[in-house]
């Protein structure tokens, strides 16, 4: 079958239940061009259902097209989600089921043609990225329909002799950020085990300073990326991704790490 259209979804959760973020991503099957994306914040709930609303949701974005669109792939890294739409007898939650039905009565209802197909993460990084930016957890900005990550090739580390003068970072905690920067493929338990052994003088210092021992450290181009970024700089989750990169840890890694620590808190706090 040819496609017009191939939509990327993808929808986290910070706590499960917990605040939900939805990403879609919309492209022209032909050229591969970005066409939407879509960005939101969608309440409490589960981690699947930010999964199904984050289909929905993009699925009511294709209104806005000028163009005829009838056949659609639908590619989510949800295992759950893909069963759910495919066999309707797999599941017995009621908001499920209801949300599934109105997902297929709408598509039935504009004349869709939808295939439904599973994506691994890898392949899903901007669907991603704007769900954790609608959970309030953003890993990346957005300019123009596209993704900007950090980018380790762009920046220029600042001579040592600067970095000595930063306050002390414990010297396991050091050598477990050495590592992981170290890493082509950092493992997430090995960024989970991350420790700052107790507080120290990164813990309490406040936002500006954190960012200045982030320009020393780093440069400018990591500075202004994490502010572009993070938005709101002042939440729990913007300043425990500032401290680890102000440790040492690049950016991409203090993102996961901070995400993991937000959401261990929230499901300790229910």
């Amino acid at each position: 079958m040819e496609h017009d259209v191939i939509i990327n979804t993808d929808g986290v959760c910070c706590g499960n239940p917990g605040e939900m973020g939805i990403g879609g991503v919309i492209i022209d099957a032909r050229s591969k061009k970005v066409l939407q994306i879509i960005s939101r914040s969608k309440g409490i709930g589960t981690n699947n259902k930010s999964e199904l609303l984050a289909i929905k949701d993009t699925l009511e974005m294709l209104e806005k097209f000028n163009f005829p669109i009838k056949n659609i792939v639908v590619q989510c890294s949800s295992h759950l989600a893909l069963m759910q739409l495919i066999k309707e007898s797999c599941f017995d939650d009621e908001k499920i089921v209801e949300l599934r039905s109105e997902i297929m009565e709408y598509s039935s209802l504009k004349n869709y043609n939808i295939e439904f197909s599973w994506i691994p993460n890898e392949r899903n990084k901007m669907a991603c990225a704007l769900a954790a930016k609608g959970a309030r957890m953003p890993i990346a900005y957005f300019e123009n329909e596209t993704m900007v990550e950090w980018n380790s090739s762009v920046s220029n580390y600042i001579s040592k002799k600067s970095v000595e003068k930063l306050p002390e970072v414990n010297t396991n905690t050091k050598n477990q950020i050495e590592i992981l920067n170290n890493s082509k493929v950092p493992n997430i338990s090995n960024i989970f085990s991350l420790m700052s052994f107790g507080i120290d003088k990164y813990s309490r210092v406040k936002i500006n300073e954190l960012l200045n021992y982030i320009q020393i450290r780093f440069d400018d181009y990591t500075k202004e990326y994490l502010i572009r970024t993070l938005e709101d700089i002042n939440c729990t989750y913007s300043k425990n991704v500032l401290r680890w990169v102000a440790r040492g840890l690049n950016p991409n890694l203090a993102f996961i790490k901070a995400t993991l620590e937000f959401e261990i808190k929230e499901n300790e706090d229910k």
